[in-house]
């Protein structure tokens, strides 16, 4: 049970994570007090280092998110038809 579990805690994440990667990188701008956008990287400074570009690239990862997500929700739906028809085979099978 713990793997099925794990499995779509594992689907899941990976449907969600390009939003969560822009969605941390927006607070993450926002709280050093730099800008964010999909136009082009803004320089932010932060000890010494331009983190604009890494902030810049993360914002627009989560349009991926187009992608993921209907993935996502096929290989849910496909994992649960799968164990559905794995225990009816089970439960139907002759003994």
């Amino acid at each position: 049970m713990k793997r099925i579990a794990r499995a779509y805690f594992g689907i899941v994440l990976g449907a969600i994570a390009p939003l969560l990667t822009a969605i941390i990188s927006g607070y993450a701008a926002l709280a050093l007090g730099c800008r964010v956008d999909e136009g082009s990287p803004h320089a932010c400074m932060v000890l010494g280092l331009d983190l604009g570009s890494i902030f810049s690239v993360l914002f627009i990862a989560g349009w991926l998110t187009i992608l993921t997500l209907p993935l996502g929700a096929m290989l849910v739906a496909g994992l649960t038809i799968f164990l559905a028809i794995r225990k009816l085979r089970k439960h139907l099978a002759p003994t």
